[in-house]
């Protein structure tokens, strides 16, 4: 019977995993070579300076608060984020509401003038029916 492998490409020459002569050799750990380890430990160092740099102050701020402290930090920060989109989504909604005010005022200024105009027009309709009668009755 065949057993599986997988070709894996090193820069020192293609070797198939768990096939390799090096696996049994005593100088190599784990069938890795020393330079294997070596770039592998390198890398994993390169990678832990680069997320300590990026979480150093928030890991400062951690370890200074209790449980509690932790807790009701976040709570804070959870509040303020949303404290700050419903205030900025009642700031668009007040501004939409003077828009809609702004325009409601001047249709009701519109139609004040109308109704003014019709007013002083019956007015004078009434003033020249009143002209008219006062006129018939001499």
């Amino acid at each position: 019977s065949q057993r599986p492998f997988a070709i894996c490409d090193f820069p020192m020459g293609v070797y198939e995993t768990g096939e390799s002569s090096t696996a049994r050799d005593p100088q190599f750990v784990g069938g890795l070579a020393p330079w294997a380890l070596r770039r592998d430990l390198e890398a994993l160092r390169r990678h832990e300076k680069i997320r300590e740099a990026e979480s150093e102050t928030g890991k400062t701020e951690v370890a200074l608060l209790g449980p509690e402290a932790k807790i009701e930090k976040m709570e804070r920060e959870i509040l303020h984020h949303g404290l700050s989109s419903v205030e900025e989504t009642l700031g668009k909604v007040v501004e939409r509401l003077k828009v809609l005010e702004s325009k409601e005022n001047a249709t009701l200024r519109k139609k004040l003038a109308e109704k003014e105009v019709l007013l002083d027009l019956t007015r004078m309709e009434r003033d020249r029916a009143e002209r008219r009668l006062s006129e018939s009755i001499r």
